[in-house]
C-alpha cells in the first residue's frame, strides 16, 4: 500500500492556497454541494475533494475515496469538517429517484399551501444537477427551476426544470431543453423549445408564433432521423402535458419530446443519454432557430448583420436552404466511413465548446477511424495531429515522466500532452489534436496532471517535476477512445460519445460499406448481427475487422472462426454444440439460404 506523510498533505494545501484559491472557480466553494469535507488547517479550510484529486494523481491508491481520506487524516491529527450545507447529504440515490422525490415533495407542498422554495426541493435539484456533470452534461450548460404558478396564486400543474447553454454575450439561448414534471399525473416530459421568452407581448403574439413554427417546422424535418433512433416524437405535445402558462407558445416552439412514467422511469443512463441528444440537437440547430427567434421578436440578428460582410439572411426558409447546401470536409469524411454527417458534426461541436472528446464502445466499432479522421479533417494537415497509446500497467504519463540518460543523470522529457500543448501554443491560429487511445487503461487517476489541466483550461499550471508553467491552449484539442469499462469519473472532463453496434452510426455501417466496396460478401452483415444478438450491447462486436480492402474468402473465415467465434465463447456458454452452428460455413449458409 502507497505510503503518505503529513508533509505530503500540507504540500497539497499549499498548492491549493498558490493555484486554486484564487480561482473564481472556488469562489464560494464552501456552499457548494459538491464538496461534503473540509479539512481545517491553521484556522482555514480546504476542500477534502479537491486535495483527494491532488493526492490521487501523485500517490495512486493511498485514499479510496473522499471518507477513506477524512478517516486517514483525522488518524494524522488533521482536522476535518463536515460541511453541513452540502446539498448532496439528501439527495437521492439516481436520477429517477430524483425526480419521484421531487414530485413527491412539491406535491407536499402544493397540499399544504406552502410557496416552493423549501430547502427538501433546493436539495434534491443540486442532486440531480450533479448527477448531470457526472454523467456527460457538464459546466457550459445552466439550469434553472421555476414553477408555473397557477389560479388564485395557487399551484397550477407542473414545475420546469429548464437546461440550456450559457453565452457569453447574456443573452438567452435560442433553444433549450426543458424537464416538465407534472405531479397530478405522474409524467415526466422531456423537450427541446426554441426559445420564446421575449416574444408573449400581445401586440407580436400571433406573428411570433407563426414565425416559430415556420423555423420548428424545418429543424423537425433535419432531425427525422435522430429523433427515430431515440424514439422522440416530432409532434406538438399533448394538451395535458403543457404548462397553462403560454400553453400556445411552448407548443408551436416544442421541437421534439419525449414523455417518461414517474413509476417506471428508465434507468439513469438512458435518461441522461436522451438529454445529451437532446442537448446536441438544440446547440446544431441553434443557429437556425435564432434566425426564426429573430423573426419572431424583431430583433436585429449580429450573425447575419452587413457589418460583418457576410450573406444576408432575412428569411428562416433562406437560412435553411443556405446551411443544407453546404457540404464540407465532414461530408466527405462521413461519405468515406460510410457514416452519418450528423455523428461527426456533434463530435466536431462538442470538440469546438469543450476542446475534448471521448469516443467509447467495444472493440471494432470504428473509434479510432473517426477520431483520426475527425483530427485530420479539423487540423486541416496531418503534421498537427499526434496519437499516443495507453498501454495496462504502463506509466502513461501525459505531461512530464523522468528517465536516466545516457550519463546517468535524471531528466524529465515533455509527456504528449505538454509536447502537443507547446506546439499550439506556439501557433495558436492553428488548430492541434491528440489522439489517446485506450483510455480505459489509464483511468482518472492515471490522467496525472493532465486531469487539471483537461477540467481547468486555460487556467495556468506548475508542473510539479520540472516546474514549468503550462495551460491548454483553446487551439488544442484532444479525443480519447476507449472501452465501455472506461472510468466513469473521466466523464465529468470528456463529453461521451458511445459507438454501438446495436445503435447508429454502428448499426447498419458493415452493410453499406459492403454494398458499396464488396457486394459478393454482404451476407457478412445479418451474419455479424445474428452473433451480436446472442451477446450483451457492451459485449457485441464491431464491424472493422471485414471493411477492409483485401476481403477474400479465406481470409474471412479465418478472421471470423479465431476472432468472433473465440469472443463468442468467452461470453455464452462454451459448448460445441452450441458453438458448431456458428462457424463461418454453417452461418453463412443459414442467412444465405
Amino acid at each position: 500500500m502507497p505510503q503518505i506523510g503529513r508533509s505530503d498533505i500540507e504540500q497539497a494545501l499549499r498548492y491549493f492556497d498558490e493555484v486554486h484559491r484564487i480561482s473564481p472557480k472556488f469562489e464560494g466553494w464552501e456552499k457548494n454541494p459538491e464538496y461534503i469535507y473540509a479539512i481545517e488547517h491553521n484556522r482555514v479550510l480546504y476542500p477534502l475533494h479537491q486535495i483527494f484529486l491532488y493526492i490521487a494523481t501523485r500517490v495512486p491508491g493511498v485514499f479510496r475515496n473522499d471518507e477513506d481520506m477524512a478517516r486517514k487524516l483525522n488518524s494524522m491529527g488533521f482536522t476535518v469538517t463536515h460541511l453541513e450545507k452540502s446539498a448532496t447529504l439528501d439527495r437521492p440515490a439516481n436520477l429517477p429517484k430524483s425526480f419521484v422525490a421531487l414530485s413527491e415533495g412539491i406535491t407536499a407542498l402544493k397540499d399544504s399551501g406552502a410557496f416552493p422554495g423549501d430547502a427538501t426541493l433546493t436539495r434534491i435539484v443540486s442532486g440531480i444537477e450533479r448527477t448531470l456533470q457526472e454523467g456527460g452534461v457538464f459546466t457550459i450548460y445552466q439550469t434553472e427551476l421555476g414553477f408555473s404558478a397557477g389560479e388564485g396564486d395557487r399551484w397550477k400543474d407542473c414545475a420546469l426544470l429548464t437546461v440550456s447553454l450559457k453565452r457569453d454575450d447574456g443573452q438567452t439561448a435560442p433553444m433549450r431543453c426543458v424537464w416538465a414534471l407534472f405531479p397530478e399525473r405522474e409524467k415526466l416530459v422531456l423537450s427541446v423549445e426554441m426559445d420564446f421568452d421575449d416574444v408573449t407581448a400581445p401586440e407580436i403574439r400571433d406573428e411570433a408564433l407563426a414565425s416559430i413554427s415556420q423555423g420548428v417546422e424545418r429543424i423537425r424535418l433535419l432531425c427525422q432521423e435522430m429523433a427515430a433512433e431515440r424514439n422522440f416524437d416530432l409532434g406538438e405535445p399533448s394538451e395535458g402535458l403543457l404548462p397553462l402558462e403560454d400553453r400556445d407558445l411552448r407548443r408551436v416552439a416544442t421541437v421534439v419530446n419525449k414523455v417518461y412514467s414517474l413509476p417506471s422511469l428508465p434507468d439513469e443512463q438512458e435518461m441522461i443519454q436522451d438529454l445529451i441528444l437532446m442537448l446536441d440537437l438544440a446547440r446544431d440547430y441553434g443557429e437556425m432557430a435564432e434566425e426564426a427567434h429573430v423573426a419572431a421578436s424583431g430583433r436585429s440578428s449580429k450573425s447575419t448583420s452587413e457589418e460583418e460582410g457576410g450573406k444576408v439572411i432575412t428569411d428562416v426558409n433562406e437560412l435553411f436552404d443556405e446551411l443544407e447546401e453546404r457540404d464540407g470536409p465532414l461530408d466527405k469524411l462521413a461519405e468515406n466511413l460510410c457514416i452519418d454527417s450528423n455523428y461527426l458534426e456533434r463530435a466536431a461541436s462538442l470538440l469546438s465548446i469543450h476542446g475534448q472528446l471521448a469516443l467509447l464502445g467495444p472493440k471494432g466499432c470504428m473509434k479510432s477511424e473517426i477520431a483520426r479522421g475527425l483530427a485530420l479533417v479539423l487540423a486541416g494537415e496531418i503534421a498537427r495531429v499526434k496519437k499516443h497509446p495507453l498501454h495496462p500497467g504502463g506509466d502513461n504519463a501525459l505531461m512530464e515522466f523522468e528517465r536516466f540518460n545516457k550519463e546517468g543523470q535524471v531528466e524529465i522529457p515533455d509527456g504528449p500532452l505538454k509536447a502537443v500543448a507547446k506546439s499550439a501554443a506556439a501557433e495558436p491560429g492553428k488548430t492541434y489534436f491528440l489522439i489517446i487511445e485506450g483510455i480505459e487503461h489509464c483511468g482518472l487517476v492515471g490522467l496525472g496532471e493532465g486531469y487539471f489541466m483537461l477540467r481547468n483550461r486555460g487556467e495556468s499550471f506548475k508542473l510539479e517535476r520540472s516546474g514549468d508553467v503550462i495551460s491548454l491552449p483553446p487551439n488544442l484539442k484532444v479525443i480519447v477512445t476507449g472501452g465501455l469499462d472506461t472510468d466513469p469519473e473521466l466523464f465529468s472532463i470528456f463529453p461521451v460519445m458511445r459507438l454501438l453496434p446495436s445503435y447508429p452510426p454502428v448499426k447498419g455501417l458493415l452493410e453499406k460499406w459492403l454494398e458499396e466496396n464488396a457486394p459478393e460478401f454482404v451476407h457478412l452483415a445479418p451474419m455479424l448481427e445474428e452473433v451480436n444478438d446472442l451477446l450483451q450491447p457492451e459485449d457485441q462486436l464491431g464491424p472493422a475487422a471485414f471493411m477492409r480492402a483485401d476481403l477474400n474468402e479465406p481470409n474471412i473465415e479465418l478472421t471470423w472462426d479465431h476472432m468472433i467465434l473465440p469472443v463468442l465463447a468467452a461470453k455464452i456458454d462454451d459448448e460445441p454444440e452450441k458453438l458448431s452452428p456458428l462457424s463461418y460455413k454453417k452461418l453463412k449458409a443459414k442467412v444465405t439460404g
